[in-house]
């Protein structure tokens, strides 16, 4: 993979989890929780490990 191609898949990877982010933020407003309360897991059980190296880049820390 080009220096590139990985940087597209890692700005995909970001737009992905900011809109995922967003979605937690209004789900998590109307039921009056906090954010600490909310965690992403990211699901890597068939997932190449270059692509969860991708994920850790984009800022994913818990991995099932």
């Amino acid at each position: 993979m080009s220096l590139n191609d990985e940087q597209e898949r890692v700005d995909r990877l970001d737009e992905r989890l900011a809109q995922i982010r967003t979605r937690i933020a209004n789900a998590r407003k109307i039921a009056h929780r906090e954010d600490d309360n909310i965690r992403i897991v990211a699901v890597t059980k068939y997932v190449e490990q270059d692509v969860v190296q991708l994920l850790i880049r984009a800022g994913l820390v818990d991995f099932g």
